[in-house]
């Protein structure tokens, strides 16, 4: 190959003992008249670049180890919304292989997140470059809920999650167990039943009649869209408030759940009501 350029790497030793990689450029020339063929060989010293590379690969391989050993999920996805990183974890609770994964898009291969929680805070991530934490119930799973802290990422998005529906459905447990709206402070379904029993009984033992009030808020599902949640909780607090003012301290109030309130209200003993 006489003019034709070759490169490769070769470690030769320095004056002083030490290593050095350098790349070769070789090229082999015709003779001349005053003598045969010959061999130009260019020498570059390359070992930071070298060094920077495998300090650069080391650090890489550490962190796709720290990622592999965590028990949080974790994934990665460029600017294009594309999967660059899915760790084992991440393959375990989303219940996909990461070869399904990476290369496609978070929309191509979770459809149902459009228009979910999920997609509203990753695109918050993605476009103000702040990072979030929320809980929501998954979209490509029935009855698992997950907690994600998602942070912006070269460009992308890094998003760490864990499972947490073992927890809620604990929490939910407790709740069911208390007579106290968490949200509202009113009872809660299960506080009206307990007391509106005892109240019919004291209204059955001194003849007296009693009003069972059901109300719903319209256009809460409107507000939560609008505003997000917790301007929906706002509302739904500001309504207790208003019923607490309207109705006696005698009165049983609850919230049922979701939009959905109560109020039992006994008779006065004269024989008719001011609720």
């Amino acid at each position: 190959d006489a003019g034709r350029a070759h490169r490769w790497p070769a470690r030769l030793l320095r004056r002083n003992g030490s290593a050095a990689w350098t790349e070769q450029i070789g090229r082999a020339l015709p003779g001349d008249g005053e003598g045969g063929p010959h061999v130009l060989v260019l020498c570059q010293d390359v070992s930071a670049h070298r060094e920077a590379g495998e300090a650069l690969e080391a650090a890489r391989a550490q962190v796709a180890g720290i990622l592999e050993s965590i028990t949080d999920g974790f994934f990665a996805l460029d600017a294009e919304w594309r999967f660059t990183y899915v760790n084992r974890e991440a393959e375990r609770m989303l219940r996909r292989a990461r070869g399904e994964l990476l290369g496609r898009t978070y929309w191509e291969c979770f459809p149902r997140a459009e228009g979910s929680v999920f997609a509203r805070e990753y695109r918050r991530v993605m476009d103000e470059r702040v990072p979030t934490v929320f809980e929501a119930p998954s979209t490509s799973l029935p009855d698992v809920w997950f907690q994600v802290h998602a942070y912006p990422c070269e460009g992308g998005v890094a998003s760490y999650f864990h499972d947490v529906t073992s927890r809620r459905e604990a929490e939910e447990a407790l709740r069911s167990l208390s007579l106290v709206d968490d949200l509202t402070g009113l009872h809660n379904r299960r506080g009206l039943g307990t007391l509106a029993r005892q109240q019919m009984r004291v209204a059955e033992r001194t003849g007296r009649g009693f009003t069972l009030l059901f109300l719903d808020v319209d256009g809460l599902k409107a507000v939560n869209d609008a505003l997000g949640h917790p301007a929906g909780d706002r509302l739904l607090s500001d309504v207790a408030a208003v019923l607490r003012e309207t109705f006696r301290e005698a009165d049983v109030l609850a919230r049922l759940g979701g939009d959905e309130f109560a109020v039992l209200a006994l008779d006065d003993g004269d024989g008719g009501g001011d609720a």
